[in-house]
């Protein structure tokens, strides 16, 4: 079961880098939030800006985006959207198109 969800996950890790080229030619910019434990990014390519949060614990962990401007569907889980204040879940990982 381990491996199915490992393959889900790259599958859509894939499809996002073929569907957005900031992920591909964007520039890299670190963003601050209010959590340690959420390593948060940008990659910016013209009109074009992704943003990347990582839940680098093995808890639940909640952060606060600043920059947060409208609500926007999380590309790798459309149940959840950008918020000014977000939860992820242990090494969740999510990506917003902002």
């Amino acid at each position: 079961m381990v491996k199915v969800q490992y393959m889900f996950y790259y599958k859509q890790v894939i499809k996002l880098k073929q569907g957005y080229s900031a992920f591909v030619h964007g520039k890299h910019e670190n963003v601050s939030n209010s959590n340690s434990l959420v390593y948060s990014f940008h990659r910016n390519e013209g009109d074009n800006t992704m943003l990347v949060s990582v839940n680098l614990s093995d808890q639940t962990q909640e952060f606060v985006y600043d920059d947060f401007r409208r609500e926007t569907p999380n590309l790798m889980d459309k149940s959840q959207s950008l918020q000014r204040k977000n939860g992820l879940k242990p090494f969740q990982v999510s990506v917003w198109k902002i």
